[in-house]
């Protein structure tokens, strides 16, 4: 799958959560969405990450993603061997 579609399943476990914490700024911050091509308004590229793998054959890539709904920890999605493992808090690849 593309990112694109795991950054939508992911906001789409997460953002009623968030509704709840920003209460009157849900609209805002963490809007419904129908869609994943409606993703591109709430994250934006930061900076991409290839960790150094001691010994592993394996290769790993990280995005790190600035998002409006968590702009203090944002988003990241972790790749092993080209297939995406994980998306979550930027700290799953840092």
């Amino acid at each position: 799958m593309e990112a694109e579609d795991e950054i939508y399943k992911y906001y789409q476990d997460v953002y009623l959560d968030y509704r709840d914490r920003l209460e009157d700024s849900a609209d805002e911050f963490a809007p419904s969405i129908s869609n994943k091509e409606e993703i591109a308004n709430l994250v934006e590229l930061n900076q991409i990450i290839f960790p150094y793998s001691f010994g592993k054959n394996v290769r790993k890539v990280g995005l790190l993603l600035n998002c409006t709904w968590e702009p203090e920890h944002g988003l990241a999605v972790k790749f092993e061997n080209e297939k995406i493992v994980e998306v979550g808090y930027q700290d799953i690849v840092l």
